[in-house]
C-alpha cells in the first residue's frame, strides 16, 4: 500500500507561493527595467480663469462711457420731474452724486457725467426747439420723459460732440439707451429722429460732399478742355480744307 501524502500547512504553502513570486519578480527586474508610473496632480484651468478676467476688465473699460451715459440718463429724468412737480429741494449736483455713488468703483470718469449732464440741462430749450422739426407729429411735450430725455443727449453729443463722440457712436448709444429704459418703439423712433438729424446737420457729410463737388468741378473742366480742343482741330481742318478749295479754282 502507498503511503498517503503528507498534506502542507496553509502557513507552508502561503510562505512558498510569496517565495516563488520574489524569485519571478528578481528575474524580471534583471532583465527589463523598472517602470514607475507617477502620478500626475491635477493642475487648476488657468487659462479659461484669466481669459474670463481679461474678459471682464476689457468689458468694464468699454463699457464705462456706456455706464456713464445710463447715470446721466437717470439724472436727467429724476431733475426733470422733480422741477416739474416743482420740489424745492432740487439739486442737479446732488442728484448726479447720488446716482453715481453704487458704480464709484467700475465708473471710473465722473468728469463725463457731470459735463453731459450740466450742458444738456443749460441746453434743455435749444435742443427742444430743434427736435421740434424733426419730428412734427410728435410734439415734445407728448414724448415720454425717457425718449424725450434720450433724443436731448443723442442731440447734443451729435451737434457739439463732433471731436470727441463719432456720430455713429452717439446714436448707436441713443438707441441702446432707448431699448434698455424705453418701450418697444422707443429705440425705433429715437434712431429715426436722430438719422434725420444728421442728415439736417450734415456732419461729416460736409467733407463728401465738398469732395464730390470738387470731382464734379474737374470733370467739367476736363470736358470743356476736350471741346475746345476738338473745335480748335476742326477749325483748322476748316481752314485748310478752304485754302485748298481757293487753290484749286485759281
Amino acid at each position: 500500500m502507498p503511503e498517503p501524502k503528507k498534506q502542507s500547512s496553509p502557513r507552508k504553502t502561503g510562505l512558498r507561493r510569496s517565495h516563488l513570486r520574489l524569485k519571478l519578480a528578481r528575474k524580471v527586474n534583471k532583465t527589463s527595467p523598472v517602470k514607475v508610473f507617477e502620478t500626475k496632480k491635477k493642475t487648476p484651468n488657468l487659462r479659461v480663469k484669466t481669459s474670463k478676467t481679461v474678459k471682464k476688465k476689457a468689458y468694464l473699460m468699454a463699457s464705462n462711457r456706456h455706464l456713464g451715459r445710463v447715470i446721466v440718463l437717470q439724472s436727467l429724468y429724476e431733475y426733470e420731474c422733480r422741477t416739474l412737480a416743482n420740489d424745492p429741494e432740487v439739486d442737479l449736483d446732488t442728484i448726479i452724486a447720488k446716482n453715481i455713488e453704487p458704480y464709484e468703483d467700475t465708473l471710473g470718469d465722473t468728469e463725463f457725467v457731470y459735463n453731459l449732464t450740466h450742458k444738456v440741462v443749460e441746453n434743455f430749450t435749444t435742443l427742444d426747439e430743434a427736435l421740434t422739426p424733426m419730428a412734427p407729429e410728435w410734439p415734445i411735450a407728448s414724448i415720454s420723459a425717457i425718449d424725450r430725455n434720450v433724443l436731448r443727449m443723442g442731440l447734443y453729443e451729435l451737434s457739439e460732440c463732433q471731436d470727441t463722440v463719432p456720430p455713429k457712436v452717439a446714436i448707436n448709444e441713443a438707441v441702446e439707451l432707448a431699448k434698455a429704459f424705453g418701450s418697444e418703439s422707443s429705440s425705433r423712433f429715437v434712431n429715426g429722429v436722430l438719422g434725420t438729424a444728421f442728415k439736417k446737420l450734415g456732419i461729416v457729410l460736409e467733407e463728401n460732399n465738398g469732395q464730390e463737388t470738387d470731382k464734379k468741378d474737374n470733370e467739367s473742366k476736363k470736358s470743356n478742355e476736350k471741346t475746345s480742343k476738338k473745335r480748335g482741330t476742326d477749325g483748322a481742318k476748316g481752314a485748310e480744307s478752304a485754302g485748298s478749295s481757293t487753290d484749286g479754282t485759281n
